[in-house]
């Protein structure tokens, strides 16, 4: 559910202090494309594909360091991967 990793992120900004905006990016940016590209463009037969994995989170952690610096990039990297743990248990 979409409210929880809001919740998620506010966590990761209140206890590791890092970047709000960046870490809520990262922690929606699976759900933003997976459900779009199945529910809205109806080219994947599920929510949770190209961007549920750890490829992609690692691709788009480099990405993010490259072109918006180190600090963004692990708030963005956190994001992610709370959004990838917290979707393995079912229910946010």
């Amino acid at each position: 559910m979409l409210i929880g990793h809001f919740a998620i992120s506010a966590l990761l900004n209140r206890y590791l202090k890092v970047e709000l905006p960046i870490t809520t990016a990262g922690g929606i940016f699976p759900d933003i494309v997976d459900k779009t590209l199945c529910q809205g463009l109806h080219i994947t037969p599920s929510g949770r594909m190209y961007s549920h994995t750890l490829v992609s989170l690692f691709v788009t952690t480099v990405f993010i360091d490259r072109f918006m610096g180190h600090r963004k990039a692990v708030g963005w990297g956190l994001g992610y991967l709370a959004h990838l743990i917290a979707d393995t248990g079912g229910f946010v």
